[in-house]
């Protein structure tokens, strides 16, 4: 058993470890030989930190390179454009109301 986890470990031992995505499935790997491995909370909330803070940069990439094809930001277009026009409409509704009064 040692020597499968030196083998999964064995890589990444002697520095600083940069590559999340790497770690995960070395610690899945370590998990399906049945070894013990614990992961301790300050630990776990680094690698959760540092995986939102990698999803959010690629998703303002994603957003970067394409702009105007962007789902959330045509849909949010639309629905601003929408309520602009309802609110133009609206508006002159009450001003031919108000000039009918007049």
């Amino acid at each position: 058993m040692a020597e499968k986890a030196d083998a999964i470990v064995r890589p990444i031992r002697e520095g600083p470890i940069t590559d999340l995505q790497d770690l995960l499935r070395r610690i899945r790997r370590l998990e399906a030989h049945g070894l013990g491995l614990t992961v301790y909370p300050d630990a776990e909330e680094y690698i959760q930190t540092r995986l939102t803070q990698q999803r959010i940069a690629a998703t303002v990439a994603d957003i970067r390179g394409d702009p105007k094809a962007h789902p959330p930001r045509s849909s949010l277009w639309s629905n601003q454009t929408s309520t602009s026009a309802r609110r133009s409409a609206s508006q002159m509704r009450r001003a031919a109301s108000a000039s009918c009064e007049a």
